[in-house]
């Protein structure tokens, strides 16, 4: 999987628009400064956002269990 570099989410404190930025994850870990894509503020917060995960499968496999909320596996 070489080449691939993941885009975090953000928040902007300043403009309240979400924004994404492409790095490589030794970059992210470096703790960089980030600035809003539209109004170039460095005052953002990290967004966590769902996960798309590929698989090696072209059948496209099976959907994924149902996970229940509050400590339930959402298995009977």
């Amino acid at each position: 999987m070489r080449g691939i570099v993941p885009a975090y989410e953000y928040d902007c404190q300043e403009c309240g628009e979400r924004f994404e930025v492409r790095m490589s994850i030794a970059a992210y870990s470096e703790g960089p400064t980030v600035a809003c894509g539209f109004c170039g503020s460095t005052k953002v917060t990290r967004a966590f956002s769902a996960v798309n995960v590929l698989t090696g499968s072209r059948s496209g496999g099976a959907p994924a269990p149902r996970v229940g909320g509050c400590g339930h596996s959402g298995f009977s």
